[in-house]
């Protein structure tokens, strides 16, 4: 009796937890080198905010003011830091800089063509739509933790 009840809790658990992770695919390459078109990570939708920090990787909402489609961006900086100024050397535009407002944070590519932050300034943090946790192989479906 207690095996068959933590086998439908085990059960629960593992339900609950597959409706919250979802698999995406790359179709851009802002993220190029370390995800490449076609490429497919696994992201979480829900999270704690406190996982939201620096160099994490992360699913962004489209949003008709910076992103016509769904993004995988990093996070360059969270809520309070300064974003010093710059200079892109791949379009020779000034990049944004400034401090990083409350619910904001400052997203970039790791591409330096990436559109991001730099040209629009920080992003909400509710336009995060999910925390990317693996990038899946390609080629032989294995997991691949870039962590």
């Amino acid at each position: 009796m207690v095996v068959a009840a933590a086998r439908a809790l085990a059960a629960l658990v593992l339900e609950a937890l597959a409706s919250q992770l979802v698999v995406v695919s790359i179709h851009g390459d802002s993220m190029a080198p370390t995800l490449r078109v076609g490429d497919r990570v696994l992201v979480l939708r829900r999270w704690p905010r406190r996982w939201l920090r620096r160099g994490e990787v992360i699913l962004l909402k489209p949003a008709d003011r910076y992103l016509q489609n769904a993004a995988v961006k990093r996070v360059g900086a969270v809520a309070g830091e300064h974003v010093k100024p710059g200079y892109d050397s791949a379009t020779g535009a000034a990049a944004w800089s400034g401090l990083v407002g409350p619910e904001e944070i400052f997203i970039v590519g790791d591409s330096p063509g990436s559109v991001d932050s730099r040209w629009f300034g920080p992003v909400p943090v509710d336009e995060v739509a999910g925390l990317v946790l693996l990038r899946l192989a390609s080629r032989s479906g294995r997991l691949v933790s870039d962590r």
